[in-house]
């Protein structure tokens, strides 16, 4: 859900980038997915373990 979010967030730079051409938009995707990967990920809880924490518990 976070995700999506910063992805919404993003929508009118992704909009000017598709206006300008491809390469513009091929930097901008760049640029989402890198600050999604950065900053998407589920934020921690005092004392409940994170997504990856379980997933790795379970594995």
């Amino acid at each position: 859900m976070k995700g999506i979010e910063m992805l919404f967030d993003k929508l009118e730079a992704l909009y000017l980038a598709i206006k300008e051409g491809a390469a513009s938009v091929v930097q901008t995707l760049l640029y989402i997915f890198s600050q999604m990967e950065r900053h998407g990920l589920k934020s921690r809880k005092k004392g409940k373990p994170t997504f990856q924490q379980l997933i790795g518990t379970l594995e």
